[in-house]
């Protein structure tokens, strides 16, 4: 009988990925003074495949957890409404983010208030922890990641 086996042929499908970093400049001062504003600027740059939203907490912790963080004042970049909308403890960036760009700046300094810091603070040490996420943009994978209903208002929606 007549017969065929042609050679099998590979089809190689490689996954995107969602991949970000958060970019930061920051000089820590060395006796930071009540009063006194230090530069700290956040961004979050996407090195991934896949066009992402990306959302950041900023959380100040004092090295002695039992102090007040009201007198630490953080300072957003003078175009943070324009690329950045908060909700429910997250900056959202309002753009959907691709491979190799960068977010505008989020924070631009913090400042240690002197009306409402007192002797208690002395030696004490603040860390700003920078907490950054990214969900790829289609297929409403922001539902499933983040547990949101929608994205808040003002969030590029996704087009495909």
């Amino acid at each position: 009988w007549f017969g065929s086996t042609p050679e099998s042929k590979t089809n190689q499908f490689t996954a995107g990925t969602v991949v970000i970093e958060v970019e930061e400049s920051f000089t820590p001062p060395t006796a930071w003074q009540p009063g006194e504003t230090a530069t700290k600027e956040v961004s979050v740059k996407s090195i991934g495949t896949k066009g992402v939203y990306v959302r950041v907490a900023l959380t100040p912790v004092w090295s002695d957890s039992s102090l007040p963080i009201d007198n630490v004042q953080l300072t957003f970049d003078s175009s943070f409404s324009t690329y950045w909308v908060y909700s429910d403890g997250w900056y959202y960036y309002k753009s959907i983010l691709y491979q190799g760009e960068v977010t505008e700046l989020l924070l631009a300094s913090v400042t240690l208030d002197p009306a409402t810091t007192g002797e208690e603070y002395q030696g004490e040490t603040l860390d700003i922890v920078v907490s950054a996420e990214a969900v790829q943009a289609s297929h409403n994978a922001y539902q499933t990641v983040w547990g949101l209903t929608s994205l808040p208002p003002g969030v590029q929606p996704w087009s495909p």
